[in-house]
């Protein structure tokens, strides 16, 4: 399991790595799903294994607290000029990781929540690609 403490996230522009000094939260989501299907009678108990999502790519979504001014003009100009980039997600402890190579800013950098707590000191930066590398062990979950 990943532990945000212990991980560092960022993104490859133009062979250049830039990395976010203070990550508060990322979330991805892998676009495949496995479905059961089953004719309209219904006689079928088993039912038939299908797949959806092969056509939709999949997405990361972190939230950076701390990012320099040039970092974040920099995403605002990857987005609006529709180039790609390689944003990663690793472990420092165990080396696992995600990553999303060939990938496009999904939507344009900008703080989400704006109110008085600390949480809003933030932006969501989200990318999309169909190119994801990911090393990750699932021997450490709790059954």
């Amino acid at each position: 399991m990943f532990q945000i403490w212990e991980c560092e996230g960022g993104f490859t522009y133009k062979g250049v790595n830039y990395a976010f000094r203070d990550l508060d939260s990322v979330a991805y989501t892998y676009s495949r799903r496995n479905h059961l299907i089953r004719g309209a009678n219904a006689t079928n108990k088993k039912g038939i294994i299908s797949q959806e999502g092969s056509k939709t790519a999949d997405s990361a979504e972190y939230t950076v607290v701390d990012c320099s001014k040039e970092i974040y003009k920099l995403l605002l100009q990857i987005y609006e000029n529709k180039e790609r980039i390689d944003a990663y997600f690793i472990d420092r402890q165990t080396g696992e990781y995600f990553n999303y190579k060939d990938s496009v800013v999904r939507d344009k950098p900008r703080q989400t929540t704006i109110s008085e707590d600390d949480t809003s000191h933030s932006f969501m930066f989200a990318v999309e690609s169909f190119n994801v590398t990911e090393k990750i062990s699932d021997e450490d979950i709790d059954e």
